[in-house]
Parts: C-alpha cells; structure tokens; sequence
C-alpha cells in the first residue's frame, strides 16, 4: 500500500495490470475502471463471446444495439420472451426474425446485426487471422470505433480515450495468442498437464485462441471483484494531482 505506479492515460494501465496479476499483487486504480471493466473493452469481449458462443444471451443483450441501430427494449423484451417460450437463444429467434410477425418493425435491422455476427463467425471459422487481427476486424465491422471516431469534435477527451482502450485490446490479444503458444508448448513435453485443457493443442486456431482468451477475460474479471486494503495505487498524473 506505500507503493504507487502512475502513467499518463488510462489506456497505459493494461500492461501494469497484467504484470501486477500475474504475479499475484493485489492493486487499486483510482480514478479510473480496472482495464477489462471499460464499457468500450466490455462491449468488445461481448461480441467475440457472441461470435464464439451464439447462445450467449448476455452478450447479445449488451451489443445488440451497441452502436445504436434502433433495437430497443421492447424488441429485447420481444426476443427474450420467444426465446424462453420456444427453450432456445435469441440469436436464433434474430436469425428467424421473418417468422414472427410481431417483430416486423424491427426485421431489417435485425437482419443487419444478424448478418454481421455471421459473417464474423465465417471468418473466425475460417482460421485465416491471427488472433490481434480478428480482433482488430470485430472492433472495425462492428462500428465501434466508427462511433467513437464520429464523437471526437463533441467529447475529445472520452472518445480519444476509448479508442486508445480498444487500440490497446488489439496488443493485448496479440500478446495473449503469442504467450498462449509459449505456454503450450512448455506443455507438450507433459501432456498430462494438459488433461483440463482438451481443447487446446498445437498448432493453435483462431476459435481455439478466442474461446481461451474469453476464458481468461472472465477470470481476471472475476479477480478484479476482490478490494484489498493492502494493494499497490494505479492512477494516472492527472489524477494524481493535488
């Protein structure tokens, strides 16, 4: 707790977190989220969960209309209810909008989202990307730094500052698909280590990255739950200040 690490915008904290994480050191962010608490990095994990894990209902409830595309509460309310009563996902009531009439209002956009969750999913099939790249296509397709870059001239500094997040989510999953194959590869010579992890092998995929990936994401998100007093600080200079 006498220790403090400041840095000069928020986007510069992910790597510190990492480290400080991986070597067990509890730490604080004040003035500031922890980095995969960031509404723009949450909404970029919602899609590569979605894409990966259609039946993922959370997700799809969060990006849905992230950006804005017209998709209200009462069309989520709609999906929801079609899909409990029929004991499947939304996205597979979005994918059959056509069928139900109740939801005409909305089909065309719907179709949209529909449309671009697919075509990601053909390119995650595909396995032609490294990891960082698919990431960097997600952000780029899905608009979610069009929408950032289009609020520069109202909000600089929180756009600016968003789009320096989702930037440094791109190198954090570059870096994560190069340590992933690193630790892999220490671990071929004991296959046994490997028994809790049968969906992980050499030569590593591009789904096989993002399922772990989303794995991991979903642990330190866990972790980020706990307050210890006796904690390393993490705040920018700015907030520093005074």
């Amino acid at each position: 707790r006498s220790i403090g690490i400041l840095y000069r915008v928020n986007a510069l904290a992910r790597n510190l977190e990492s480290s400080l994480r991986d070597r067990g050191i509890a730490y604080r962010i004040y003035g500031g989220m922890r980095f995969y608490d960031r509404k723009e990095v949450r909404d970029v994990v919602a899609y590569l969960r979605l894409i990966s894990q259609p039946d993922d209902d959370v997700a799809l409830r969060r990006i849905i209309n992230t950006p804005r595309r017209g998709i209200g509460t009462t069309t989520l309310e709609v999906l929801s209810a079609k899909a409990a009563m029929e004991n499947t996902s939304m996205f597979e009531i979005c994918k059959r909008v056509d069928e139900f009439s109740d939801l005409s209002y909305a089909a065309s956009k719907i179709r949209y989202f529909v449309q671009l969750i697919t075509d990601l999913q053909q390119v995650l099939a595909r396995n032609e990307q490294e990891f960082g790249f698919f990431v960097k296509q997600v952000i780029h397709d899905s608009g979610l730094r069009r929408e950032q870059e289009a609020l520069l001239s109202k909000l600089p500094l929180e756009a600016t500052t968003r789009i320096q997040n989702m930037d440094e989510l791109i190198s954090d999953a570059m870096e994560f698909e190069v340590r992933l194959e690193e630790e892999l590869e220490e671990l071929s010579e004991f296959p046994e280590l490997l028994v809790d992890q049968p969906d992980l092998s050499l030569p590593l995929n591009l789904a096989m990255t993002t399922r772990a990936y989303l794995e991991r994401v979903a642990l330190y998100s866990d972790l980020d739950q706990e307050d210890e007093e006796d904690a390393v600080s993490l705040m920018t200079i700015h907030s520093a200040k005074g």
